[in-house]
């Protein structure tokens, strides 16, 4: 055992062979070579991914971009195809100079330069480095062409109703190269030629086009066979219409064209036809129908008069008042009515808020002033109210103020506030109005109505007005009432009618009634002797002043109201009537 043990001890001991220097020579080469050649692929590499350039010999639908940078290859291909597949353009040029037009857009193809571009690119860089790299070295060898249309499917439902569209006109339009429509009569040759078009070699057409990017305009060739027969039905259904007026289109601010009503009677046209020879030029008569308002008549009229304007001074009013006018006036400003239309004050302005810009100014409260968001709006809707009745428009709701104001004569102002008290009128006129309101240099707030003037006619308005006692205290005026009356005229200053268009109360500041002493406070007051004969005289005919909640025209008390009243009138006298 131990004999053995030595010899494999031995055996271990024995050194390894030395490798013959040629084999060493040989292996350090091959280690060499494919050291360099690892540093050449890995500095190929590196190079491939640091350009931003395309790679040489790439092309994109046959625009040759090879070694270009992005924008330079949107340049090169944006010479051969449009941006935009709308700019791509398809006709087909039908017999008798109709055509058939295809967008790119609508034949679903929509592959612009900068897309064509990009596919270029990102098939150069669009993969990691070893990938990018491998992906040049095959486009340096072989070349690449791209095709960005590959997967491109025609929209065949677009484009079939594009056709079906067109087929009827042209046929009609090609039964004979001497069918003529005029205004009053149709011409054609007996043995025209009836024309037939083929949808489904259209469609085949235009779908060759946008496969092969051929965008040259295609001739259609119909196909005709010479018939005596006339589609008489199908030319009334062509050139039949009603006449429609024009009309203006409040949502576009527009006027929609009119148009002229045409027909003919298919029975006594298909006689004539019967009774026309071979080649015999035959008349069928057209009956017109001319439309009461034209394009040209409606442009000339439309918001061409102004029906009213009045401007009401902002003397003495705090800026926030001011403010707030202006706010108001805004969101009036430029408003169209179309007939029969009501335009409602408290809509149109909207709630009066210190997030809508509104802010504190004068505003009657309980019969005290106070201040209120959107205080002194009420001199928008009087001055509006003053104008709606010189326009001639209708009132549908209307209530005075609680005490007088000092920029519109007694009778003539209009009190709001959101939730009541409103203000509305409607558009009785036969055409659209526009109402355009404005505060020029802080001074003023003007309301004009524009509209269509058809007869001539005009309004004025007068008022009367009579002073209204105490109940205890008879001679001591607490307020006074007002009737205002609406006088229409024609053209020549003749009156058409007389109308009573509203009564007022208005009350007196209670500082400014000097009652005595022993007096707490002002009881509801008496009936007074009625200036107008249709008014009744019994204390039932006092009206009940609106509810005090309505916004103060000024930050301060208004001035006594115009004209201006004696101290103690006799009660049986009116105060008198004025404009």
């Amino acid at each position: 055992m131990k004999l053995k043990k030595d010899k494999k001890e031995a055996k271990c001991a024995t050194p390894k062979k030395a490798m013959p220097p040629k084999k060493r020579k040989i292996l350090i080469i091959a280690i060499a070579c494919t050291a360099a050649l690892f540093a050449v692929c890995t500095a190929g590499v590196v190079a491939v991914n640091s350009t931003e350039n395309i790679f040489p010999r790439v092309s994109v639908d046959g625009v040759s971009v090879g070694g270009m940078n992005e924008m330079q290859a949107l340049s090169a291909i944006g010479e051969v195809y449009p941006g935009d597949a709308d700019e791509i353009e398809l006709v087909v040029e039908l017999p008798l100079d109709n055509r058939l037009v295809v967008t790119g857009a609508e034949a679903g193809l929509a592959v612009s330069a900068q897309e064509r571009a990009f596919l270029a690119w990102e098939y150069c860089h669009g993969g990691n480095a070893v990938s990018n790299a491998l992906t040049y070295l095959k486009c340096m060898l072989f070349g690449m062409s791209l095709d960005s249309t590959k997967d491109f499917v025609l929209d065949e439902e677009s484009i079939r109703a594009k056709i079906e569209g067109i087929t009827q006109e042209v046929r009609i339009s090609l039964m004979s190269s001497d069918l003529e429509i005029g205004e009053d009569s149709i011409a054609v040759v007996k043995g025209a030629s009836d024309v037939t078009l083929d949808a489904d070699e259209i469609y085949a057409l235009i779908e060759n086009a946008f496969i092969t990017q051929s965008y040259e305009t295609i001739v259609y060739e119909a196909k005709i066979a010479a018939v005596t027969e006339i589609d008489l039905q199908g030319i009334y259904d062509t050139i039949y219409s009603e006449a429609q007026d024009a009309f203006y289109d409040k949502e576009t601010d527009s006027i929609i064209s009119h148009t002229v009503g045409m027909q003919f009677d298919v029975s006594a046209a298909q006689a004539i036809w019967n009774a026309a020879e071979y080649g015999e030029r035959v008349i069928i008569p057209v009956e017109t129908t001319q439309p009461d308002i034209t394009a040209e008549y409606l442009e000339g009229v439309l918001f061409a008069d102004c029906l009213s304007s009045k401007a009401t001074s902002l003397s003495g009013s705090s800026s926030n008042r001011i403010n707030n006018i202006a706010l108001a006036s805004e969101a009036i400003n430029g408003l169209v009515l179309m007939p029969g239309e009501m335009f409602d004050y408290n809509v149109v302005v909207g709630e009066r808020t210190a997030a809508r810009g509104y802010l504190p100014a004068g505003a009657y409260s309980g019969g005290q002033t106070v201040q209120e968001y959107g205080g002194g709006i009420c001199q928008v809707s009087s001055t509006i109210y003053y104008c709606a009745l010189y326009s001639n428009l209708e009132i549908s709701t209307r209530l005075c103020h609680m005490f007088p104001v000092n920029y519109l004569p007694p009778g003539l102002d209009a009190a709001v506030s959101w939730g009541g008290p409103e203000f509305r009128f409607v558009n009785v006129r036969e055409y659209p109005i526009k109402i355009y309101a404005y505060v020029t240099d802080n001074a003023t707030i003007t309301v004009e109505i524009w509209g269509t003037d058809v007869d001539g006619s005009y309004v004025e308005m007068t008022y009367s007005t009579a002073y209204v006692f105490h109940d205890v205290h008879t001679d001591i005026a607490i307020g006074y009432r007002a009737w205002t009356y609406r006088n229409v005229y024609d053209k020549d200053g003749v009156q058409i009618s007389r109308e009573r268009e509203a009564s007022s109360y208005y009350g007196y500041y209670p500082e400014n009634i000097n009652l005595p002493e022993e007096e707490e406070e002002v009881p509801e007051p008496s009936a007074s002797p009625s200036p107008d004969p249709d008014v009744p005289t019994t204390p039932d005919a006092t009206p009940t002043p609106p509810e005090p909640t309505t916004e103060a025209p000024q930050d301060t008390p208004p001035a006594e109201p115009t004209p201006e009243l004696p101290e103690n009138p006799e009660p049986t006298q009116p105060v008198g009537e004025g404009e």
